[in-house]
C-alpha cells in the first residue's frame, strides 16, 4: 500500500516443556479411524497393516480429566492422563505405525493426546478427549 507497518508478534524467549513424554516404538490404531488415516496418507507417513488378528503388548492411555489452558495466545485442551501395559487384541487391517521413520517426530507430536499441537485438540478426536475414555491410540512399549 506504499505506507510503512508495524506487525506486532507475541516474543516467548524460553520454550518450555509443560508435559514430557517418552517415545514408542510405534503406535497401533483401528482400521476404523478413518480420518487419522488419511491424515497419515497425506503427510506420506509409512504404515503397515495387519494381516491377521493379532495381540499385542502396548500401553494404553485413559484420558483422567481435560483442562483447557492459555498456550501461546490460544485456548488449548491439556488432558491428564494414566498408562497402563496391557495385552490388546487387534483385528486384519488394523494399523501399526513405527517410529523409525522421517516422520517420528511429527507423528509424537500429533498422536499423543497430551500435546497442545496433537490430534485431539482438533474435532476429529472430540469423543476421546472426556474423563474417563480410553484413548484410541496405542503405544508400542520400547524393547527393554
Amino acid at each position: 500500500g506504499g505506507k510503512d507497518s508495524t506487525v506486532s508478534v507475541p516474543h516467548r524467549p524460553v520454550v518450555k516443556t509443560f508435559v514430557k513424554v517418552s517415545r514408542p516404538q510405534g503406535y497401533v490404531l483401528s482400521h476404523a479411524l478413518t480420518g487419522v488415516l488419511e491424515i497419515l496418507q497425506r503427510h506420506g507417513v509409512e504404515y503397515r497393516t495387519l494381516q491377521r488378528d493379532t495381540t499385542l503388548e502396548v500401553e494404553a492411555t485413559v484420558i483422567a480429566r481435560v483442562d483447557t489452558v492459555e498456550r501461546e495466545g490460544m485456548n488449548i485442551l491439556l488432558p491428564s492422563t494414566t498408562v497402563r501395559k496391557t495385552q490388546r487384541q487387534f483385528e486384519i487391517g488394523d494399523v501399526v505405525v513405527p517410529l523409525q521413520q522421517l516422520h517420528a517426530t511429527m507423528l509424537v507430536i500429533a498422536l499423543e493426546p497430551a500435546s497442545m499441537w496433537g490430534l485431539v485438540q482438533e474435532g476429529l478426536f472430540a469423543p476421546w478427549r472426556a474423563a474417563g475414555v480410553e484413548y484410541p491410540v496405542y503405544r508400542l512399549p520400547q524393547q527393554e
